[in-house]
C-alpha cells in the first residue's frame, strides 16, 4: 500500500512539473501586450488584431452549409442531457488552409494557422458558430465517410430509414470566413518587409465579429486549457 501511494504522489509531481514546463511559455505568449502589424518586432512575441483574408483559389467548402472557409470546425453530435453544453460529439473534422493574411490599420501580416500539421486553437465565439437543421442524411453519409468511418460500423443507430437527420442528433459548423475578425498570438518573423506570425507553442486565434467581445479578449486572454 505505501508503495502504491507513493507511487501515486510521484506520478503527481511529474505530471505538475510537466504541465508546468509546457504551460508558462505559452502563457507567457497568451499574455504579451496587443501590438500592430507595422509595430511588430523580429522574433518577438506578438498579439494581433485584424480582418482575415485569403486566396480565392484556397478557400475551403464547409461540408454542410456549404459556406466558404478559410478555417472550420464540423461536428456530428448527440443529445446527451449529463453534457455539458447538452451533447456529445461524435465526430470532428476541423480544415484551414496553408496560410492567411491579417490585416489591420497599418499593415498586412501572414498567419499559417496550422503548425506540424495540426490545426491552430480557435476560440469561436457564438456569431461563428451554427447548426444546420433538417440536414440530409446523403451529406452526414458523405461527411461519415470521408472522415473514414461508416454509419453501419461506427453509427449503427444511425442507420434510419429519414431523409434528414433525425433527433436527437445535429450537426454543427464553426467557421472562418473571408472578412472575419480576430485576434492572433503567435511569434512574430520579418522577411524583409512582410510580417509572419508563426503558429508555434501558444498559438492561438479567436474569432468574433463582435468588436467587444475581440476587445475583451486582446485585453485579458488566457491559454487554452491542454
Amino acid at each position: 500500500m505505501h508503495i502504491l501511494i507513493l507511487m501515486l504522489i510521484i506520478v503527481g509531481v511529474v505530471w505538475l512539473l510537466l504541465h508546468k514546463v509546457l504551460s508558462e511559455p505559452r502563457d507567457a505568449l497568451m499574455k504579451v501586450p496587443l501590438t500592430s502589424v507595422a509595430e511588430a518586432k523580429d522574433g518577438a512575441p506578438c498579439k494581433l488584431v485584424g480582418v482575415v483574408k485569403g486566396e480565392p483559389e484556397q478557400m475551403l467548402t464547409t461540408p454542410f452549409s456549404a459556406r466558404p472557409a478559410l478555417y472550420f470546425v464540423a461536428s456530428l453530435q448527440v443529445y446527451n442531457a449529463d453534457a455539458d453544453d447538452g451533447f456529445d460529439t461524435l465526430l470532428t473534422e476541423e480544415r484551414g488552409v496553408e496560410q492567411i493574411e491579417l490585416e489591420d490599420d497599418s499593415g498586412t501580416a501572414r498567419v499559417r494557422p496550422a503548425a506540424s500539421g495540426k490545426p491552430p486553437w480557435v476560440v469561436f465565439d457564438e456569431t461563428s458558430r451554427a447548426s444546420v437543421a433538417a440536414i440530409p442524411m446523403e451529406q452526414v453519409v458523405r461527411f461519415v465517410e470521408s472522415n473514414g468511418k461508416t454509419l453501419a460500423r461506427d453509427f449503427p443507430a444511425l442507420v434510419q430509414d429519414s431523409p434528414t437527420l433525425p433527433a436527437p442528433y445535429r450537426v454543427v459548423e464553426e467557421v472562418m470566413a473571408q472578412g472575419d475578425r480576430v485576434v492572433a498570438v503567435g511569434r512574430a518573423r520579418r522577411d524583409e518587409d512582410q510580417l509572419e506570425l508563426t503558429a508555434a507553442r501558444g498559438h492561438r486565434m479567436f474569432l468574433s465579429n463582435d468588436l467587444q467581445a475581440i476587445a475583451d479578449f486582446a485585453r485579458t486572454a488566457v491559454a487554452p486549457k491542454e
